[in-house]
């Protein structure tokens, strides 16, 4: 499986927890009991499903961090590099590999987005996972394609 490979399956993953959790919902609102052994509430389900999204943002980035990591060691040639903060990285695979300046800065804005959530707890740009995994794949597709196919994902 190459990177788009693992993004794709993070966003098949948010579509099914997405389906999944409203269904839950609807079911609940059927048949209360449904959630009693596990001590949920209605209202412990609609929390879930309005935090998906940014729970999936955060696994999103996760996943592109680490596909850059593997990149950079791959390009570099090294076991091991490092410890490079996000940001620098961004720039520095940028800068190496031509990576066109809107794309490193939206790139960044997921990073930005994605430290919000952790650190914050909230979200206050306006993207969506849809624009995160957008950019982040536009990011990935400015790399070296002989990476693509190296690197094995499970």
């Amino acid at each position: 499986m190459n990177i788009f490979g693992v993004v794709e399956h993070v966003e098949d993953e948010y579509n099914a927890a997405k389906v999944a959790v409203a269904r839950l919902i609807e079911e609940a609102g059927k048949d209360p009991t449904v959630l009693q052994d596990a001590g949920l509430r209605p209202r412990d389900l609609q929390d879930c499903l309005d935090r998906l999204e940014n729970t999936y943002v955060l696994r999103l980035f996760a996943e592109f961090e680490g596909s850059l990591r593997r990149y950079w060691k791959w390009v570099r040639n090294r076991d091991r590099l490092p410890k490079v903060r996000m940001y620098h990285l961004l720039r520095h695979v940028a800068s190496k590999h031509t990576v066109p300046a809107d794309v490193v800065e939206n790139a960044d804005r997921v990073r930005e987005l994605r430290n919000s959530i952790v650190h914050l707890g909230d979200a206050p740009d306006a993207m969506t996972f849809e624009d995160c995994r957008a950019v982040l794949c536009r990011f990935l597709g400015n790399l070296d394609y002989r990476w693509l196919h190296k690197i094995p994902y499970s």
